[in-house]
């Protein structure tokens, strides 16, 4: 009896101990120096980079960051915030500087502007900014596993009308071993301070890196795309990237990893269900990996190998396993959010997707009747739009023909204006 018990306490021990250094050893200590600048005393103030700042930051936080916040910095702060961050920075695994406000680019440099600058020649901006440099060589010397550099600064040049020199927005950068630099826009191009609480950059930053299981990559993939969308093409966000391993803000895989055995005899195959055993051991084991592919964001795609298909095969042996029916619960609901907001910015190719993948799920759910009605009326409007915009093209053309550059209407073009033109 005694050695039963030991052997109890033994296995207890032992799982206790597995948990406990697998948690250990996954987890990272993150460190970030956030900057905010807004209240420029030499140009017009900046509405939005307080708030990105304050926002990034509480994000960072829930996302296990130590955080610096720092807002309306002069150059005397800014540089001794970028100092201090720097020297702490030795003790951390990943690094990551963000800064909102104005910056510009001179002779292939991009600047920090702080609050104080006073710039009326090229010659000043050296003086009185911030390199971006000195903040990437400070993250490069102390030896962090990963760095993360964001700029959203390339709103409207303010000192272009004094310095013809200044180029628009910031030059491209060359990211050292390690390290991700993602800017709000493509080089030399500008970015839009936006009409509400966040720019449009940092707003769309801040919803995807709170998605779990998203992979850094891929934040900066969809908020390319969102933004894209958003500004009608205006503004495309850029990276320069030259990470070797895998970097998640909220990363749920890793705990899940613990408990998922790299038998491949547990792969499921949704044509073979019977992959997963009837017994309690057997069924938890394929959940673990069904929990591992949704924390990976693999949640559908024209594999097998995602955690829709795995979640519905564990259903097939046992149709009220609360984890599962949760598990397909949790990916509706991600596909719902993700047609609305596709929707809203008028991706319809993306909603269209994400409402097949709906109605693979429930075909005759409120939400995917609902969804239909509004994608055929979306689609008919974005329809009339683009022939309302051509009907407007080639009445500019006929009107200029042969004129200011214009050349004469196509036969093509000809028709289609007296055919579906008022």
């Amino acid at each position: 009896m005694r050695s039963d018990k030991c052997s109890i306490f033994s296995g207890i021990l032992f799982l206790y101990c597995l948990l406990f250094f697998s948690h250990a050893f996954s987890s990272e200590r993150r460190l970030a120096l956030v900057v905010g600048n807004s209240n420029y005393e030499f140009v017009p103030h900046l509405r939005n980079p307080l708030n990105d700042a304050s926002s990034i930051a509480k994000v960072l936080t829930q996302a296990g960051f130590s955080v610096m916040l720092r807002n309306n910095l002069n150059q005397k702060q800014f540089k001794k915030a970028v100092r201090e961050f720097g020297e702490q920075l030795p003790s951390a695994d990943v690094g990551l500087f963000f800064y909102a406000g104005h910056a510009v680019q001179v002779g292939g440099r991009n600047y920090l502007i702080p609050i104080n600058a006073k710039i009326q020649f090229e010659s000043d901006i050296e003086i009185e900014s911030v390199d971006l440099a000195s903040v990437l060589s400070k993250m490069e010397g102390s030896k962090t596993s990963l760095n993360l550099v964001i700029l959203d600064s390339c709103r409207d040049n303010p000192f272009l009308s004094n310095t013809r020199s200044i180029n628009n927005g910031l030059a491209f950068t060359v990211a050292p071993s390690g390290t991700l630099i993602a800017f709000s826009t493509a080089p030399g191009k500008y970015a839009s301070d936006g009409d509400g609480e966040n720019g449009v950059y940092t707003s769309y930053l801040i919803d995807y890196m709170k998605r779990p299981g998203l992979k850094i990559e891929d934040v900066f993939k969809q908020v390319r795309k969102s933004v894209r969308s958003k500004t009608s093409g205006k503004q495309v966000p850029w990276e320069s990237s030259s990470l070797e391993g895998d970097f998640y803000f909220f990363n749920q895989a890793k705990e899940v990893s613990v408990v998922v055995s790299e038998d491949s005899s547990l792969a499921l195959d949704s044509n073979n269900s019977n992959l997963v055993g009837s017994n309690k051991l057997e069924i938890s084991q394929a959940l673990a990996i069904c929990d591992k592919y949704f924390y990976q964001n693999v949640l559908y795609d024209s594999s097998d190998d995602n955690a829709l298909v795995c979640y519905q095969n564990i259903l097939r042996t046992d149709k009220e396993n609360y984890r599962a029916v949760r598990g397909v619960e949790k990916i509706v609901s991600v596909y719902q959010t993700n047609f609305t907001q596709e929707l809203d910015i008028n991706e319809l190719n993306s909603a269209e997707n994400s409402l097949f993948i709906l109605g693979k799920i429930s075909p005759d759910s409120e939400f995917v009747l609902n969804g239909r009605q509004l994608l055929s009326q979306s689609n008919s409007i974005h329809t009339q739009k683009n022939d309302d915009t051509l009907c407007s093209d080639l009445r500019e053309k006929e009107i200029f023909s042969g004129s200011m550059g214009f050349t004469e209407l196509t036969k093509e073009e000809s028709l289609f204006l007296y055919s579906h033109c008022p």
